[in-house]
C-alpha cells in the first residue's frame, strides 16, 4: 500500500499516507522519507542519536539525488568520514542497498549503479583535501603529488634551532628559561605546537592571530617567537611534503579555490559534531564556491574530538556559514530508525 501512496516524494494517497506516519504501531518512518526525498536543492541537517539510521538515511538520500536529479553521477558526490575504516564501511553499505533494490526490482539498472559508486569519493577529510591540494594546490604554490608524512624528529630539530636563535639574538628574552632543563622547554613547546595543530592553525599565516595571554609578558613573546620560528624552519623541509595537520591548514587558504571547477555537486559529512572549525568553514565555503549541495548528520553529544579542536556547536557554527546561503536549510532532530526499502 505505501508504494501505491508515495512515490519519489509525490504523494499519491494523502489520506493513506498520513494515517501510516501517524500510526505508532507501523513500521514506516516518516521523518527518514522527509529526509531522503527532500527538495533536492536543499541543504540538510541531521541530528540524532547512534543507532538511529543517520548513516543509513544519508546513504538512501543520495541514492535518491542520483535517481531524480539530471545529469548527477555517485563521481559527483563526496561522501566524509572520520576514520578510514568508516569510509570502507561507508561504501560498502552504498553497494549493499544498490544490491538489494536490484534483487528486490530485477532492474539491471541497479548493477550499473553499483560500478558507478564503486568510483564515488568516500574519505575521510584529510584524503579528501589531499586529493583537492594536488588538484589546486598550485594557487597556493603547492606542487602536484604530495606526500604526506611524518616530520616528528624535524620538529623537535626545528625548536631547539629556534630556541638557539632566542639564545644569540634576545638573550633576555632566553633568560626566562634558562634554569629549566632544555629538554623540559623543548618538550613544552612541542605540546603547545601540537595544541595549535589539533586547530588547524598555521602560525606563520596572517588569517590568524594567537594570543599566547599577554599576562604572562615574556613566556608568551618567547613561546610566540620560538614557534613561529620553528614552524619557518620546519616549512623549509617540506618541498612537495606536507604534514597531515597541514592538509587542513592549506584548506583555510582562500587562494585555493581560485579556478576551482564544479567537480561535485553534492557533499555530505557522517560524524559532523567532530568537524572542528577549519573544516567547516572549509566545507561551507567549497559548496558555495562550486554550488554543491551539503548534507551533514551527528549526534552533538557525541563528539570524540574535542581534544584535537572539534567544536561542540559545529552545527550551529554550520548554520551561520550557511545563513546567506540562497538554498533551503532543513533541519531533522531525533527520529526513530526503522530500515525502509528505497526502489
Amino acid at each position: 500500500m505505501l508504494f501505491r501512496s508515495a512515490i519519489d516524494n509525490m504523494i499519491l494517497e494523502k489520506d493513506i499516507y498520513r494515517n501510516i506516519s501517524n500510526n505508532k504501531e507501523c513500521e514506516f518512518n516518516n521523518n527518514q522519507y522527509d529526509i531522503i526525498t527532500a527538495p533536492v536543492d536543499s541543504n540538510i541537517i541531521v541530528i540524532s542519536g547512534a543507532g538511529t539510521g543517520k548513516t543509513t538515511t544519508m546513504i538512501n538520500r543520495l541514492i535518491y539525488l542520483r535517481k531524480v536529479m539530471k545529469e548527477f553521477s555517485f563521481e559527483e558526490a563526496v561522501l566524509i568520514t572520520f576514520t578510514n575504516k568508516a569510509s570502507i564501511e561507508m561504501k560498502e553499505r552504498l553497494l549493499e542497498v544498490l544490491d538489494r533494490y536490484f534483487k528486490v526490482t530485477n532492474d539491471p539498472t541497479y548493477l550499473d549503479l553499483m560500478e558507478e559508486a564503486a568510483r564515488c569519493s568516500i574519505s575521510t577529510i584529510h584524503k579528501f583535501s589531499k586529493k583537492l591540494l594536488n588538484k589546486y594546490g598550485k594557487h597556493i604554490g603547492i606542487n602536484k603529488d604530495i606526500q604526506v608524512r611524518s616530520f616528528k624528529y624535524k620538529r623537535q630539530e626545528a625548536i631547539n634551532e629556534a630556541l638557539n636563535n632566542i639564545y644569540k639574538e634576545n638573550r633576555e628574552l632566553y633568560d626566562l628559561i634558562k634554569y629549566y632543563p632544555i629538554y623540559e622547554v623543548e618538550k613544552k613547546m612541542l605540546n603547545v605546537w601540537e595544541i595549535l595543530d589539533n586547530y588547524s592553525i598555521d602560525l606563520n599565516s596572517n588569517k590568524y592571530k594567537v594570543n599566547f595571554d599577554e599576562k604572562n609578558g615574556g613566556f608568551s613573546e618567547l613561546i610566540s617567537r620560538v614557534l613561529k620560528t620553528a614552524q619557518s624552519i620546519l616549512d623549509e623541509e617540506k618541498v612537495n611534503k606536507l604534514e597531515i595537520a597541514d592538509l587542513m591548514k592549506k584548506l583555510s587558504y582562500n587562494d585555493l579555490f581560485n579556478g576551482i571547477k564544479k567537480d561535485y555537486k553534492v557533499i555530505m559529512v557522517d560524524e559532523f559534531q567532530d568537524s572542528d572549525n577549519i573544516q567547516i568553514e572549509f566545507i561551507t565555503e567549497l559548496c558555495k564556491r562550486i554550488d554543491a549541495n551539503i548534507l551533514v548528520v551527528g549526534d552533538e553529544k557525541q563528539s570524540i574530538y574535542r581534544f584535537r579542536g572539534a567544536e561542540h556547536t559545529a552545527f550551529d557554527k554550520l548554520k551561520e556559514f550557511l545563513k546567506d546561503s540562497k538554498k533551503q536549510l532543513k533541519e531533522y532532530e531525533k527520529f526513530i530508525y526503522i530500515l525502509s526499502i528505497w526502489v
